[in-house]
């Protein structure tokens, strides 16, 4: 299922911007070694407003009915940065995935998804979810839980439990 939404997103020059962003919703291999590692993805990507755009996407995978993991942060270049896209767009997985979203941890005994870990650039991200008191974090198995989220009467969840397309 793709569909395409907004999301409004605060910089770090405090100005407050509008962004179009299209969300995927895939059943999809998470690891090839695992053929029974089929999991639900929501890619989310900003759209740019000229062609060829740049790239700005968050990813998560679900973990179960309650909860995914957060997976990617990805920019392929400076264009979307200090803009507040990536703390924007963890409040949007959770909104339309209707799951708990937490970070990738990076202490081996605390993973829940094969080869999870968190870079030090998401890292900065999840910190300003924490001082911002929207995420919560857990030294016993250094991992980031963001903070649950009301969904907003427009906000459609994206999983309705049935097969994704």
């Amino acid at each position: 299922m793709v569909s395409e939404h907004t999301v409004t997103a605060i910089g770090q020059d405090g100005l407050v911007r509008q962004f179009r962003y299209r969300c995927k919703v895939v059943d999809k291999l998470y690891d090839v070694m695992d053929p029974t590692s089929t999991r639900r993805h929501w890619e989310l990507e900003v759209l740019g407003e000229h062609e060829p755009a740049a790239t700005f996407r968050s990813t998560a995978v679900e973990i179960d009915r309650n909860s995914a993991v957060s997976i990617e942060i990805f920019a392929d270049s400076d264009e979307y940065r200090q803009l507040g896209l990536p703390e924007a767009l963890m409040r949007e997985l959770a909104l339309r995935s209707g799951r708990q979203i937490s970070s990738s941890s990076n202490r081996e005994a605390a993973h829940l998804l094969r080869g999870e870990y968190r870079t030090p650039d998401a890292d900065k991200v999840w910190r300003r979810l924490n001082r911002s008191g929207e995420a919560t974090y857990h030294a016993n198995v250094d991992r980031y839980v963001l903070l649950p989220i009301e969904a907003a009467p427009d906000k459609e969840v994206l999983d309705s439990g049935a097969d994704a397309a």
